[in-house]
Parts: structure tokens; C-alpha cells; sequence
């Protein structure tokens, strides 16, 4: 669903096996067009001097957002809710920068930009995100005066997946890597985004990543440990054996 530029991980290796990808970032640039204006519903604060002690509160709520303008709405960005999806736990709002007046006049900017990372689990979409935003704006009294759109980019945007764990080529991978090594493949979930969110979903493609364990993964002598090289060579080829014979 969006290009992100993250590399953001649950703390599961992508050599683990995964039986799915959490997420698919939604990228939403946001443009402010001046500040929020008064809404009306805003409670007058005591004159100078009076006591706070006057003040009563009298309404609960899971989130207070004070203030308005780009400041509030970044602020409400990140409090907004996300699905629930079951091994991937939730998505998640994140706002990277924001960009907007002079820093070298004293005036109120005309306009504002904020970058929003956005992680989504399957059964959040880009239009469901980018609807959040806009009611949190109105709520805020900022409607009309924001923009939401996605990043472009040229590849599709990836959009997050899980396979079930009773698919066919999870089971067939989970026995061949048993009559290899006598061991259980367990299934894992990763909270990351690669190709494979695109094979999967913008193509269609069932997709497991499974491979040997090592270390220094994505960095400077980044290593496989040498057996468990050999022993997933032949857990390929005996996959790829009984995929290519038509049990899946």
C-alpha cells in the first residue's frame, strides 16, 4: 500500500520462517493550508489571575489533543486507532517530520507538511487510513484545510499479508524440513515489509521466507552459519520437488 523508506522489524529475523509479512507502510503527505480557525467549541480560559481552583473538569476522554493547527493534528495522527489482526498484533501511526513557516520572520505560516509512516495489518487500506486522518482534521476544526495523499512511487505499494498456516506450501516446507533435520518448523510472523509483500498480494503469490541462521544480518560481515546453509539447500530442492509435481 505505500513506500515508507523503514526498515522498522518486530525482532524476528527475516531468515526465520514467516508464514506472513505484517505490514505495508501508507505514506500520507499532509498540507496545511494556515492555521486551524476558531470553532466555537473551545471553553474560554479564566481572565489573568484567576484561580485555577475555578476550573472544573467535567469530560473523560481515551485521548486529549490541546490545541490545534499542525501541532494538534500530529499529535492526533498518533493517537489514532489501528486494527487488531491475530500474530501481527496492530499497525501503527508514526510522524516522521513536519515542515513549514521561516524560522527567520516572526509570522504565522501559511501552510504546513507532515510526512506520516504508516504500518498497516491486513484489512487496513490506504483509503481507510487516509479517511482517519481527514476526520481527525475536521474534528479539529481544520476542515477543508488539509490534504492527504500518498508518496508516489513506481513499484507497487506493499501491501500486508499473512498465509494461513494450514496452506499447502507452509505444511510441505514444515515436513521436508522435518525429514531433513528431524526437526519442527515452527511459524513465525515478521512486522516488516519486502518483496514478498508485493508477490504476495499484488501478484498473488503464496509466499514463506525461510532460510539459514547467521548473524550481523544487513550489516558488515554478515554471515550463514555453514551446515544450516547445506541443510536448507536440500529442504529447497525437496520442496520445490513436491511444489513442481502439482500438490499445490
Amino acid at each position: 500500500m505505500e513506500d515508507m523508506h523503514t526498515n522498522a522489524s518486530a525482532g524476528i529475523s527475516r531468515r526465520t520462517f514467516i508464514s506472513g509479512s505484517a505490514i505495508a507502510g501508507t505514506l500520507a503527505a499532509l498540507g496545511l493550508a494556515g492555521c486551524a480557525p476558531k470553532t466555537g467549541t473551545e471553553k474560554e480560559m479564566p481572565a489573568t489571575g484567576a484561580s485555577t481552583s475555578d476550573i472544573s473538569w467535567d469530560e473523560e476522554c481515551e485521548v486529549l489533543v490541546v490545541g490545534s493547527g499542525y501541532s494538534g493534528l500530529a499529535a492526533a495522527i498518533e493517537a489514532l486507532p489501528t486494527l487488531q489482526y491475530p500474530h501481527l498484533k496492530h499497525g501503527t501511526w508514526c510522524v516522521r517530520y513536519m515542515e513549514g513557516g521561516n524560522p527567520g520572520t516572526l509570522v504565522v505560516p501559511e501552510k504546513c507538511y507532515l510526512f506520516v509512516d504508516r504500518y498497516v495489518v491486513p484489512g487496513e487500506t490506504d483509503e481507510i487510513c487516509i479517511a482517519q486522518i481527514m476526520e481527525a482534521a475536521e474534528q479539529l476544526g481544520l476542515s477543508g484545510k488539509v490534504d492527504v495523499r500518498l508518496k508516489p512511487r513506481k513499484s507497487p505499494y506493499m501491501q500486508s499479508f499473512a498465509v494461513e498456516e494450514d496452506h499447502p506450501l507452509v505444511k510441505i516446507l514444515q515436513e521436508e524440513f522435518y525429514s531433513v533435520t528431524g526437526k519442527d518448523l515452527p511459524c513465525a510472523y515478521d512486522a516488516s515489509v519486502c518483496d514478498s509483500n508485493i508477490l504476495a498480494v499484488s501478484l498473488g503469490i503464496p509466499v514463506v521466507t525461510f532460510g539459514p541462521s547467521g548473524g550481523n544480518m544487513h550489516g558488515d560481515n554478515e554471515y550463514g552459519y555453514a551446515w544450516q546453509v547445506k541443510n536448507c539447500g536440500e529442504v529447497y530442492r525437496r520442496t520445490v520437488a513436491r511444489l513442481l509435481s502439482g500438490e499445490v
